[in-house]
């Protein structure tokens, strides 16, 4: 299912160049099970964007993670590591098998698709638009 994921979101030229170095922390595939992939595919730029949100820019094997480490993905969101218990987990996603080497770089499988904490309510314009009932205020 990742391997579908990356060939409709045009990234598997991306992920297979030889001179990239990447970490990718790949969904098993029962991890879409609750994704509606149909979505999914219907929005290829949200998508694209939902992968490389699971990719860093550099090879980071599991003795490079630290407890509380904060890094940026490819797709410009945070994620947050967590290493306790026995258990390394990268947001809500728990790591289930660590340092998967490949010619350009390695794979941490996780047991489910990352998930990214929405954004904040924003602004009050933000909100008032979004509300669409505040037209003499805006």
């Amino acid at each position: 299912t990742l391997l579908a994921a990356a060939t409709a979101a045009g990234l598997v030229e991306t992920l297979n160049n030889p001179d990239a170095t990447l970490t990718v922390f790949a969904p098993v595939d029962t991890a879409f099970e609750g994704v509606d992939v149909n979505a999914l595919l219907a929005d290829t730029e949200g998508l694209k964007t939902l992968l490389l949100n699971h990719v860093l820019l550099s090879e980071v094997l599991s003795t490079g993670l630290s407890d509380g480490q904060v890094v940026t993905m490819a797709g410009g969101s945070d994620v947050t590591v967590m290493i306790g218990d026995g258990k390394v987990m990268i947001n809500n996603a728990e790591v289930v098998t660590v340092d998967v080497m490949a010619s350009n770089g390695v794979i941490h499988i996780i047991d489910s698709v990352i998930s990214f904490e929405p954004e904040g309510p924003g602004t009050v314009v933000d909100v008032a638009t979004d509300a669409g009932v505040f037209g003499t205020l805006l």
